[in-house]
């Protein structure tokens, strides 16, 4: 698999580095996201298995998701958000 960034529409907010911290790192200036290794083995990939880890995170307020929301849509806007999602503006978006 090789893995290709668009640092143009990363929002820094350390996800990529969080699911695979030997994949991606984040610039110190800005947080945007880098690319340590464009090629890694299936192993060091995110494991689907890993996602009781992060609502443990979440739910002891070690990740903070609510505050990685940019914006929030009912469901009758949901074209909208994909709208927003194609000119990498809502890349964030959480429909409510």
């Amino acid at each position: 698999m090789k893995i290709i960034i668009e640092q143009d529409k990363c929002v820094a907010s350390g996800q990529c580095v969080l699911a695979a911290e030997d994949v991606f790192d984040q610039r110190d200036e800005d947080g945007i996201v880098v690319l340590l290794n464009d090629d890694p083995s299936p192993k060091r990939l995110p494991d689907p298995a890993g996602l009781p880890r992060y609502i443990h995170l979440a739910e002891t307020g070690q990740l903070d998701l609510a505050s990685m929301v940019s914006k929030r849509i009912t469901l009758d806007q949901v074209n909208e958000g994909i709208e927003l999602l194609e000119r990498g503006e809502g890349v964030r978006t959480v429909i409510v």
